[in-house]
């Protein structure tokens, strides 16, 4: 898995986000992170998606998030679990989803 500090070497980054054109342009500096663990098998549940005909429309990865990685990625307090979507295109998007007030 990377580190935060091989993101930051291999992506350009501002305030966090991710502006490096490609795949995860537009993306907090976590979902390259979360990404590699989803395609190494790490995710807690997989999504791979049709759009009800046969063509694939991608997958989604949702992880849900522990101590470590709030280690590495501070910025996750608060969050309890993350999705990683990528497209049939290969664009990749995020999403955080906080705890809720029950779980504190």
């Amino acid at each position: 898995m990377l580190t935060r500090e091989e993101i930051e070497t291999i992506y350009q980054t501002k305030r966090g986000i991710i502006i490096s054109p490609g795949k995860f342009e537009g993306e907090p500096l976590w979902c390259p992170y979360f990404y590699i663990a989803g395609t190494e098998g790490f995710a807690h549940d997989t999504y791979d998606g049709t759009d009800g005909c046969t063509e694939p429309v991608g997958a989604t990865w949702v992880f849900v998030v522990t101590d470590d990685d709030r280690r590495e990625f501070p910025e996750l307090r608060g969050i309890h679990t993350v999705e990683i979507h990528e497209d049939s295109q290969g664009f990749v998007w995020s999403a955080a989803h906080p705890f809720t007030e029950e779980r504190h």
